[in-house]
């Protein structure tokens, strides 16, 4: 909890003064939502990401489909013991939606920019993907629900050990 009060006030400031951040942090202003907010508000903790695909947001409440809070965190190198299963790399992440709302996600994982589909239509909040040793990796959660809405996610950077 301590962190997203720290990523929202950190945002706040960033948008104070009119810029978007240190990147990761603020990233890209969303679209205005269904009342006039600017798109960027912050009071739901998401990345400071509101009225993103239309949603007002403005009290807290509403439902977001943004992917938010990965694991392993964005820039981090992995840690062995935490987030590899398996010999397997496990990718986490959450998102705010309607309880008993139907969520796919879209798995994007690779060294390229965007990164490639590797998975596609899991209803799973996780990933289990291959990786190697001593490279960076950058992935992306594309979220959908049962009313066709979408939400491409940030992409996340993560390094392996050596």
């Amino acid at each position: 909890m301590k962190t997203i009060v720290s990523m929202v006030v950190i945002l706040s400031f960033f948008v104070m003064i009119g810029c978007e951040g240190p990147e990761g942090l603020a990233g890209p202003t969303g679209p205005s939502g269904s009342n006039g907010s600017s798109g960027q508000d912050g009071e739901n903790g998401q990345n400071g990401q509101d009225g993103q695909d239309g949603q007002d947001g403005e009290n807290g409440n509403t439902p977001t489909l943004m992917p938010y809070n990965p694991r392993p965190p964005d820039g981090e190198t992995i840690s062995r013991i935490l987030d590899v299963v398996d010999g397997k790399l496990l990718l986490t992440w959450s998102v705010n939606a309607i309880a008993d709302d139907e969520i796919e996600y879209d798995i994007y994982f690779g060294e390229s920019v965007p990164p490639p589909l590797i998975i596609e239509d899991s209803v799973d909040q996780f990933a289990l993907v291959e990786y190697t040793n001593s490279r960076i990796y950058l992935w992306q959660i594309k979220a959908t629900n049962s009313a066709g809405e979408v939400s491409l996610g940030p992409i996340w950077r993560l390094r392996t050990p050596s």
